[in-house]
């Protein structure tokens, strides 16, 4: 939108402006004199006088002496349209026609000079796009009170229009792009308040933003009593701010949301942290601009946005999720937001899946997207620890009072990270696997464990010791919670002693590791000695048989292109089923290359040459011979 300044000239009240330094812009233009009040010039009045058979018809009439600028008042009557013949009077410049009948503004763009069009409290149902082209000079416009339910997003507001009054309607949709031209310089009020605006409703199709530079608007903008139910997110989705540092140019302005149904949840969490740091300085500004009361839910009714962000509770500020979002079934999902200071759009989101008594016999294996997870699975019949994707970036995990007697070692690696992991009341749990010692002892609560007293599980109590501090007498995590069973009675795993077992430790366990491998190197080395010393002379003959095999094998194939030809009654079904599937696996399997005219003639070839010429190819010859194999046309009655 064009950075204009309009064109009429204001006189500046300085006794009143000279204190607000920092809005004296904003108050000059909004107090400001008309050159007629400020040299006291006196308006001539005119009237109207009604048609008595048609009060759609009157005419205006002049009830004074002839002045260089009029005004036109006439309320409360029956009018039901702006008279033709009022651009006969070119130099009007108030025109207030309240609580008539009018249904259409008509034509009034003759009054170039025009400061003030007051129509309230009539029928009117429409503005046209180029209504007010050409009142250039058009400062206030008063619509309230009428039939509006939509304005066109190519309406053109004036040039001068500083307020622009439209309470009191029936609005459903409204489109803000008609307001860039007011909103990029400085202008008074803008007042949609007590319509039925919603925020899917209000609209910027011309993607209307805010000027990087030139003077900002500095007025207010009367949202009120509308059905308007989310907030920040309407203002920034409507402006189509991006970034913390936009939305601040809000400030310029008084956007009122107060009396609307305002939903305080998750979306509202951005603003408050984005805030709070700033309420030690600026605490006046955000106590007028976040004066805004929630509707829900119903514990936050009436409590104001601005309170809430200064007691910093906002804990149970969340969004539902439902099973279109993967939650499953019989289960509550919900999230909240943590905002990124720089960017709204990179917002942390946080997702709680509480599934207590939800049913499952195992782990979820889809749950909505978020950054970090908070799950509550408790009281189900799930039996096993299966590896999930999620666990990577779950915070907390409650999975007691179920049936687990498992753990995956897999699931171990990706619950590193994982805060706290609740598994008490699972009484089947005998067993976990060794790597959960890459777990802190400390973020895990285990029911109570029972397990045979051996050598394999002396490191969990190993584990579990890393948890005690001599220095400050801290006790070990969970050192109550493992038990192991002698052959006499049932202990504590701190009462467990190793040395009775005869049980190494870890330098203990590498030491023998390293010799028992060199002893079986030794011993295996022993043996294949022993044995090729021996069996010397079978191996050597083995050796030499299977050299010159495959030495006259390949001195062979160097002399002929096949090692066999095979020659057989080709119209005998029996006899070629057992070549094909006897015969050629057979030589296939030694090895041995082979040529059967049925399967091997290459297409287009004549059939005798071709099989004269690898006849002399060929080292040997299988002839399979039937009745009827020496008959006339057999491949041997060609040589």
């Amino acid at each position: 939108m064009p950075n204009s300044s309009p064109p009429k000239v204001l006189y500046c009240p300085e006794e009143t402006c000279y204190y607000k330094a920092i809005h004296k812009q904003k108050c000059c233009h909004c107090e400001g004199f008309t050159d007629w009040e400020y040299h006291n010039r006196s308006l001539g009045e005119l009237s109207i006088k009604l048609n008595p058979k048609n009060y759609s018809f009157g005419e205006v009439i002049n009830r004074g002496p002839d002045e260089n600028l009029y005004k036109l008042r006439f309320n409360g009557r029956l009018l039901t349209f702006v008279p033709e013949k009022i651009c006969d009077f070119r130099e009007l410049v108030i025109v207030e026609l309240r609580n008539n009948l009018i249904r259409d503004i008509g034509n009034i763009s003759c009054f170039n000079t025009l400061d003030t069009l007051v129509l309230s409290g009539n029928y009117i149902r429409e503005i046209k796009a180029h209504t007010f082209k050409y009142n250039r000079n058009l400062r206030i416009l008063d619509l309230s009170y009428n039939m509006l339910a939509t304005m066109s997003s190519d309406f053109l507001p004036p040039m001068a229009l500083s307020f622009l009054i439209l309470h009191h309607n029936y609005f459903r949709s409204y489109d803000v792009s008609n307001l860039g031209i007011m909103m990029n310089r400085p202008f008074c009020l803008i007042d949609i308040s007590y319509n039925i605006l919603t925020e899917e409703t209000i609209t910027n199709k011309q993607n209307l933003t805010f000027e990087e530079t030139g003077p900002a608007g500095q007025g207010s903008i009367n949202f009120q009593h509308n059905w308007i139910s989310t907030f920040p997110g309407f203002v920034l989705e409507v402006f189509s701010f991006k970034k913390c540092q936009e939305a601040s140019r809000l400030w310029d302005y008084k956007v009122d949301l107060r009396n609307n149904p305002i939903q305080c949840d998750c979306k509202l969490v951005p603003i408050m942290e984005m805030v709070q740091p700033l309420l030690s300085f600026a605490d006046h500004i955000f106590h007028v601009y976040l004066n805004i009361s929630c509707f829900y839910p119903p514990y936050l009714k009436g409590i104001s946005i601005y309170s809430i962000i200064k007691t910093g509770n906002w804990e149970h500020m969340t969004c539902p999720l439902t099973l279109k979002d993967d939650c499953p079934r019989g289960c509550e999902c919900k999230f909240k937001l943590s905002v990124n200071r720089v960017n709204f759009l990179s917002a942390e989101k946080i997702v709680f899946v509480n599934c207590t008594a939800a049913g499952l016999y195992k782990l979820p294996h889809k749950i909505p997207k978020g950054d970090k997870y908070y799950l509550f699975l408790s009281k189900n019949t799930i039996s096993d620890i299966s590896p999930r994707y999620y666990f990577r970036f779950t915070k907390i995990l409650n999975l007691s009072e179920n049936r687990l007697y498992k753990i995956d070692s897999t699931s171990v690696e990706l619950m590193l990270k994982i805060e706290k992991i609740i598994l008490t009341n699972n009484m089947g749990l005998v067993k976990i696997p060794e790597n959960v010692k890459l777990l802190n002892p400390c973020r895990v609560k285990f029911p109570n464990v029972h397990f045979v007293c051996t050598c394999k599980n002396i490191w969990i109590k190993d584990w579990l010791m890393k948890s005690h501090s001599s220095n400050t007498g801290k006790k070990a995590c969970n050192i109550d919670n493992f038990f192991c069973k002698t052959k006499t009675k049932v202990i504590r795993l701190v009462e467990f002693n190793a040395d009775r077992l005869f049980c190494d430790r870890e330098y203990d366990i590498y030491a023998r590791d390293v010799l028992i491998t060199s002893i079986t190197l030794i011993l295996s080395s022993i043996v294949a000695l022993w044995t090729l010393s021996y069996f010397r002379f079978e191996i050597v003959i083995l050796l030499r048989k299977r050299y010159f095999t495959c030495t006259y094998r390949s001195m062979s194939r160097r002399r002929h292109e096949y090692d066999v030809f095979i020659s057989f009654d080709e119209q005998r079904v029996d006899i070629r089923k057992w070549v094909m599937k006897e015969l050629i696996p057979m030589l296939q399997k030694e090895d041995y290359s082979f040529y059967v005219p049925t399967i091997s003639l290459p297409i287009g070839e004549i059939r005798t040459e071709e099989i004269e010429r690898v006849v002399l190819k060929c080292q040997n010859y299988i002839v399979v011979l039937s009745d009827e194999y020496f008959g006339e046309g057999t491949i041997w009655n060609f040589f």
